[in-house]
C-alpha cells in the first residue's frame, strides 16, 4: 500500500504557483462575493442568508475538505495521520454546523437535519480523534514534531477566520459572517487539495 510521507512541511513538494493559485484564488472568489454583495444588495442579500444557498454551498466545500483529510489519514503515518484525522473529524463537524437542522426558527425549507442526528454525529465526529490516536499512540510519539503541526498552518488561519464570522453574527451582520465563513472554508478546501499533491512512499 502506498502511503503519504510524512515531511515536516507538507506543502513543500507543492510548486509555489499552485499553493499561491489554490490560495489566492479561494481568497479572490470569496473577496468577488463580497464586492457583488456590496454592489447589487438586493440581488445577493438572499444568497448570504441565513441557512441560504451560501451556507449550503459552505456545509458541502468544508464536507468535501474532511473527506480529503478522511483519505489521507487512511494513508499516512505519524504526525501526518493524527493531523490529517483531527483535521478530517473537526471539518466534518463544521458541516454538521453548517447544515440546517430541521425546525429552526432560520429554517428556510429543503435540506436539513434532525437535532438528535446533528448532536449524535458530532459527538461521534469527536470520539473519533482520541480513539484513532491511541491506537497509533506509539507510530505517531516516535514521530512526533512541532514543525509537522506548524506546516498545518493553513488550517489554524482558517480557524481564525471564523472567529470575527462568529462575531458579526453577535452584531447580526449576516452576510458578512457568511463572507469570512466562506473565506475560511475555501482555504481549508483548497490546503486539502495542495495535500493530495504530496508524493507518496510504499
Amino acid at each position: 500500500m502506498r502511503h503519504f510521507e510524512d515531511t515536516s512541511l507538507p506543502l513543500s513538494p507543492i510548486p509555489h504557483w499552485l499553493t499561491a493559485f489554490l490560495i489566492g484564488g479561494a481568497l479572490m472568489a470569496a473577496l468577488a462575493l463580497g464586492m457583488g454583495l456590496m454592489l447589487s444588495p438586493r440581488g445577493l442579500e438572499q444568497w448570504f442568508a441565513e441557512n441560504g444557498p451560501v451556507e449550503y454551498l459552505q456545509a458541502g466545500m468544508v464536507l468535501i475538505a474532511s473527506a480529503i483529510f478522511a483519505y489521507l489519514a487512511s494513508r499516512s503515518r505519524r504526525m501526518l495521520f493524527a493531523l490529517a484525522l483531527v483535521a478530517a473529524s473537526l471539518l466534518f463537524i463544521a458541516a454538521l454546523r453548517e447544515t440546517p437542522r430541521c425546525g429552526s426558527d432560520y429554517y428556510p425549507g429543503g435540506l436539513c437535519l434532525e437535532g438528535s442526528w446533528k448532536h449524535g454525529a458530532t459527538a461521534l465526529a469527536a470520539l473519533l480523534i482520541p480513539i484513532g490516536i491511541s491506537f497509533r499512540w506509539r507510530e505517531i510519539r516516535a514521530g512526533f514534531s512541532f514543525s509537522a503541526i506548524l506546516s498545518f498552518w493553513p488550517l489554524g488561519l482558517s480557524a481564525l477566520i471564523l472567529a470575527p464570522a462568529e462575531l458579526s453574527e453577535k452584531f447580526g451582520w449576516v452576510a458578512f459572517e457568511e463572507i469570512l465563513e466562506l473565506i475560511s472554508y475555501l482555504l481549508a478546501l483548497s490546503f486539502a487539495l495542495v495535500l493530495l499533491g504530496k508524493p507518496t512512499e510504499e
